[in-house]
């Protein structure tokens, strides 16, 4: 007798067509309405430069490997550098991975599939990072593929599975290094196949090729390690007052829309504006149970039970199985290896890779309930979805959408950026900024202050106040150099942090002011004078509240007229 389940019916086109529509207005629609972020900003700036010398740049200051880069070089090189042509690679790999679910829906009759890929269109997880000019779009479709072609060497071995396996896996662990616990992963799972006909040679055969690929790029770039180890210290920071125990679970909080809790969170992530506990908590129970019906044997179809032994049934329970290690072996790597190492777990970014087989295993579970339980719980999240990503479309409060960053490159234009003036970019506003400026063909000249600021893009080397002499050598250079090389009638403009402990409510600041180490070098530009912004404004999720100031040089104290710099106590740059 023919045991027959749920995923024997054929998927209805409308509910296809549905899910398809959703997906692709979800990422594409006003893709490039808002502006980017300082991250974005960097891969504006890194996918401009020549091939060698961003491989270079790569191995130097980025923690992921370039096949996102170089594809996103390639669209750019066709559409421009606008918005909407750095967004859409991200974009249309999330519109594909749904394409793909959605597809092997029809092909297979896998009610599951289908399930996932309603609450993959849907979810504010992945349309966020489907709608950043980032790898994380292109890191979910390459983990579908990798996940799928694991599952299906494991319940029904066939050559084609192998390849899918060893060719999403080397595009994988190419696209972010972390991909590297999908394999492994993978790896791992041999003992789950349903048949003896699947040797281990030929299982370990298949994962060679991502694995060697991911060796040979860690030895040509192991520079990268050590970057990744300091590019995580501000992530640190989150995890010293979190206990990094429970990551996983908050993961599983940011995956499921409405239940992650409004945290001190260090990176940007879509969000219920209101701490709405029931919201959270009815959300929080559909997810526990959706989750436990993924494993629930002998489901009753109609007014017949099956068999809990059946070959179907067992075979879609070592599914659930597998989706579920895909999920949680990696999100427990990273944080075994975040307690040995680095923090390498950067809530709501690296945990992307487990974003894909959570989909898988909770669209299994919204499988096996009543349909309209399952559709309830999709419409809920849609909803919750829609009001998170609200500022991404225009809609909602304003101050959550991006596009600081541009407003400031504006505010230049509007108050007369000469060619002979000077922007000394600092910390989290080089890439993004710049881009802005060269987008507007605004000529200028550029200074870093730090100088390290060129090369630590993202801000998270700790600044030690050990480093105020190099600072006040390195700000007192910069002031030289500029007294030499610009103008009287010149000016320089500087975006600078303003020290949340210390910036009066007033029109003007002074540089005691500004965060360390941005108020020692304006100090040596115009002293303990207090100065006008021309914008104040707080930057894109990162940052703080900002000050563009534009410090003109008939204003500029004399500069053996400056006493020395110390520390006050919060820090700033003041004489004694």
């Amino acid at each position: 007798m023919t045991v027959r389940t749920r995923t024997a019916a054929a998927v209805p086109w409308l509910a296809l067509a549905l899910i398809a529509v959703a997906a692709v207005i979800a990422r594409l629609v006003v893709l490039g309405r808002e502006g980017l972020w300082c991250d974005e900003g960097y891969t504006a700036w890194i996918v401009h430069r020549p091939i060698p010398e961003m491989l270079r740049a790569l191995q130097r200051l980025d923690d992921a490997p370039p096949l996102f880069y170089l594809l996103t070089a390639a669209t750019t090189a066709v559409l421009g550098r606008s918005e909407f042509a750095l967004r859409l690679l991200p974009a249309l790999a999330g519109v594909a991975a749904v394409a793909w679910l959605l597809a092997r829906a029809r092909r297979e009759r896998e009610a599951p599939s289908l399930w996932a890929a309603a609450f993959f269109s849907i979810a504010a997880y992945g349309v966020f990072h489907a709608r950043q000019a980032r790898g994380y779009g292109l890191l979910m479709l390459f983990a579908l593929a990798a996940v799928l072609g694991a599952r299906d060497l494991l319940l029904r071995p066939t050559r084609r599975a192998g390849l899918m396996v060893a060719i999403a896996g080397t595009l994988l662990v190419l696209t972010h290094n972390l991909g590297i616990l999908i394999c492994l992963t993978s790896a791992l799972l041999w003992p789950l196949r349903m048949r003896p006909g699947l040797p281990l040679r030929r299982w370990a055969l298949w994962h060679a090729p991502p694995l060697l690929a991911w060796v040979v790029y860690a030895l040509l770039s192991l520079s990268q390690f050590r970057v990744h180890a300091e590019l995580n210290a501000w992530m640190g920071e989150f995890w010293r007052s979190h206990p990094l125990t429970l990551a996983p679970l908050l993961s599983i909080g940011a995956f499921v829309p409405g239940t992650l809790p409004r945290l001190a969170h260090a990176v940007p992530f879509p969000a219920l504006e209101s701490d709405s506990m029931p919201l959270r908590l009815v959300s929080a129970i559909a997810v526990v149970l959706l989750l436990a019906a993924a494993f629930v044997p002998g489901l009753r179809f109609g007014k017949r039970r099956l068999d809990p032994t059946a070959p179907g049934v067992l075979e879609e329970k070592r599914a659930a199985m597998i989706d579920a290690a895909f999920c949680l072996l990696p999100l427990g790597a990273m944080t075994f290896t975040s307690f040995l190492w680095t923090p390498s777990y950067v809530l709501s970014r690296t945990d992307a890779i487990a974003f894909v087989p959570f989909a898988l295993w909770l669209g299994r579970g919204l499988s096996r309930v009543p349909r309209g339980a399952a559709l309830a719980a999709i419409v809920f999240w849609t909803l919750i979805s829609l009001s998170a990503l609200g500022p991404t479309y225009g809609l909602g409060a304003p101050g959550r959408a991006k596009g600081a960053d541009r407003e400031a490159a504006r505010a230049m234009l509007r108050q007369g950026l000469r060619p002979s003036d000077w922007v000394v970019q600092s910390y989290l506003t080089a890439p993004t900024i710049e881009y802005y400026l060269e987008r507007a063909g605004a000529a200028h000249r550029t200074a870093f202050y730090p100088r390290d600021a060129s090369t630590n893009p993202a801000a998270v080397r700790p600044v030690s106040p050990d480093s105020l002499e190099a600072h006040v050598r390195e700000a007192r250079e910069l002031r030289g150099r500029l007294d030499r090389e610009m103008p009287p009638d010149g000016a320089v403009w500087v975006p600078a942090v303003i020290d949340p402990r210390r910036a009066a409510a007033g029109a003007t600041l002074t540089a005691g002011d500004l965060v360390y180490p941005t108020g020692v070098l304006v100090y040596h530009l115009v002293g303990n004078q207090p100065v006008a912004p021309v914008l104040r404004y707080r930057q894109d999720w990162v940052g703080g509240d900002r000050a563009l100031l534009r410090l003109a040089r008939g204003s500029w104290a004399p500069l053996e007229s400056l006493g020395p710099v110390r520390f006050a106590d919060p820090p700033g740059a003041v004489t004694r």
